[in-house]
């Protein structure tokens, strides 16, 4: 583990959390779809900025490693990051903000580490195991407990 990944992650958190708030104070009130489109303007605009900064600031090539394949890859993340815009706006509206964070949290994590070791050749050891098991614990105790 490094102090970049570590840093980065904890400002993915931070992100994490204010998305999150975001959703928890403005479902109530607006229409997802004009919610997402706001929302995702914002994003385009400091990506934007991020962008041309580590262009020009830090003479980054931000254009590297860009071809057919991987902009394919870019829709597809483009298109689960707009499924789960406007589908965690709707849970937020329907139940709560802990059920669905864990949820969309825990079931991602079930999902993708199932992806990882059927697909992409991740080994699952006895420990990662342990953890699928309590995660699935962790989802049934508190779907239970909010119902």
């Amino acid at each position: 583990m490094s102090l970049y990944w570590l840093f980065f992650l904890s400002l993915a958190i931070v992100g994490s959390f204010a998305y999150t708030a975001g959703m928890k104070f403005g479902a109530p009130t607006m229409s997802p779809f004009g919610y997402a489109v706001i929302m995702n303007v914002v994003v385009l605009s400091a990506q934007l900025v991020f962008a041309l900064t580590a262009k020009y600031g830090f003479k980054v090539d931000v254009a590297q490693g860009i071809n057919s394949r991987t902009i394919k890859f870019a829709i597809l993340t483009g298109c689960g990051a707009a499924m789960v815009d406007l589908c965690f706006f709707l849970a937020l509206r329907y139940g709560s903000v802990v059920s669905s964070q864990i949820v969309w949290q825990v079931g991602s994590i079930l999902l993708i580490g199932t992806a990882a070791v059927l697909f992409w050749g991740e080994a699952l050891s006895l420990q990662k195991a342990l953890g699928v098991l309590l995660g699935l614990a962790s989802l049934i105790l508190i779907t239970r407990a909010s119902s």
